[in-house]
């Protein structure tokens, strides 16, 4: 159906310590389901924008030292650039998955 995609056939690809994601691309459009769980460490700031919704469990997210937690349910929204650079953390026993959609 042309309408219509599902994770459900894909396998989990390991994209990292505590980091596990499926991918769909339909036409231009990128839609990530990220698994992460409490491992999971960024190193760097991402300075990527991000629009993304949490299907399950909780994401806290350092904004430079502001930190918002989202939980299922809620979206957010982050611009790209220094302004906004940001990494997402998991607390012990946590995980969150995340739909991102670019």
């Amino acid at each position: 159906m042309k309408y219509k995609y599902s994770f459900d056939s894909l396998e989990w690809q390991e994209i990292g310590l505590g980091a596990k994601e499926k991918v769909q691309i339909i036409g231009d459009v990128e839609i990530r389901l990220l698994r992460l769980e409490y491992g999971f460490n960024e190193k760097d700031w991402c300075l990527k924008s991000h629009k993304a919704f949490v299907l399950k469990g909780e994401l806290r997210i350092d904004f430079n030292g502001d930190f918002q937690s989202f939980k299922e349910g809620e979206g957010f929204i982050i611009e790209s650039g220094e302004n906004h650079k940001h990494k997402a953390i998991i607390h012990k026993g946590g995980f969150a998955e995340i739909l991102l959609m670019a």
